[in-house]
């Protein structure tokens, strides 16, 4: 018997260098049970690659049921079939070759003892990203050029003062990355907010409230849009992803979204201020930038931008030392609340 359905996953990422990375996501799953059939298919041997338990077993975490899996890719490279050292594309971090879906054989429960154990009834797990599913059937490249994304980055373009979205991906390709961003990280507020996650300065509050601060930051500071901005494109959410979730509480999302706004813009501003006390040229001390992270609560890609306006690089070396020194250990850290830490820095 085989039974479907769609999980909304919320995460945090960099989507700085890879068109197909995302922060919110619809996984459409399949399961079968309890008996898994075999078939035979018409795929090319040449096109079915072992690998091992790192790569092709799947784990929810420390325990819990797992199992072998294998993962459908698909390769979007120029280059014809059958690929060129194969073996050496897959699952070595190349954009151009992309996880489309995912089976999990789940037939092991690993214990607290870190033994695997054999469960009772076996099942095959799958799950396959619908905005992946979108790019292939659509024939683009992108999750970004789906009609998912690109009703809001045109809505975006209108607002900016910068060239269009044109594609490019890497770390130096800032406007695009911040089209990027601001898109996928609107989709994933809006939703997430409607289901009731809230700004916070702990554990998923926390992520979330980090997901609007930079979503923030790449509206207004890489876009040069105007504040409201961010508001204004989760009407666009709406008008596009309405339909399939009817609870969107968009005027909720529109004060939150303005709310937090505003903290990123009063956060920005007293970083600058602090930044215009430096007095080493050229570099950026990793002590004021851990000042910036821990008492501001800036994350490492706002300082630099920060320290970038002013032609600063910065001493991350420094930093890295402060951070291993004062880093707490408990879960959900948020570096605005990390007191001890900046009363240490200032004295």
């Amino acid at each position: 018997m085989l039974s479907s359905g769609i999980e909304v996953t919320h995460a945090t990422t960099s989507i700085s260098k890879s068109s197909s990375t995302i922060a919110f996501l619809v996984r459409l799953g399949r399961w079968t049970e309890p008996v898994v059939q075999k078939r035979r298919n018409s795929v090319p041997q040449e096109h079915i690659l072992p690998f091992g338990m790192k790569e092709n077993f799947w784990e929810m975490g420390s325990i819990g049921p797992c199992g072998p899996c294998t993962e459908i890719h698909i390769d979007l490279a120029e280059s014809s079939c059958p690929l060129s050292s194969p073996v050496h594309r897959v699952n070595a971090g190349h954009s151009d070759l992309v996880e489309l879906w995912n089976l999990v054989f789940m037939e092991f429960n690993r214990g607290a003892d870190g033994q695997l154990h054999s469960l009772p009834k076996k099942h095959v797990d799958t799950g396959m990203g619908l905005e992946r599913l979108a790019a292939v059937l659509q024939n683009v490249k992108s999750n970004y050029d789906t009609d998912l994304f690109s009703p809001l980055i045109t809505a975006l373009q209108k607002k900016a003062r910068v060239n269009p979205y044109s594609g490019l991906v890497g770390s130096d390709c800032f406007v695009d990355t911040a089209y990027r961003t601001a898109v996928d990280h609107a989709r994933m507020f809006t939703v997430a907010i409607s289901d009731g996650v809230l700004p916070e300065h702990a554990d998923a509050g926390n992520k979330l409230r980090r997901i609007i601060r930079k979503a923030s930051h790449a509206v207004i500071w890489h876009l040069k849009c105007d504040r409201g901005t961010l508001a204004l494109l989760a009407e666009d959410v709406q008008h596009l992803l309405g339909d399939v979730y009817p609870g969107i509480n968009i005027e909720l999302v529109k004060n939150i979204v303005n709310a937090e706004e505003d903290k990123y813009l009063h956060q920005m501003s007293k970083a600058e201020a602090t930044l215009k006390k430096v007095k080493t040229p050229n570099v950026l001390p990793g002590r004021t930038a851990w000042e910036l992270y821990v008492q501001h609560g800036l994350q490492k890609d706002l300082i630099t931008d920060l320290a970038a306006k002013r032609g600063l690089s910065i001493d991350w070396e420094q930093f890295e030392q402060l951070f291993r020194e004062f880093q707490p250990p408990q879960p959900g850290f948020d570096p605005a609340t990390c007191g001890s830490a900046a009363k240490h820095l200032s004295h």
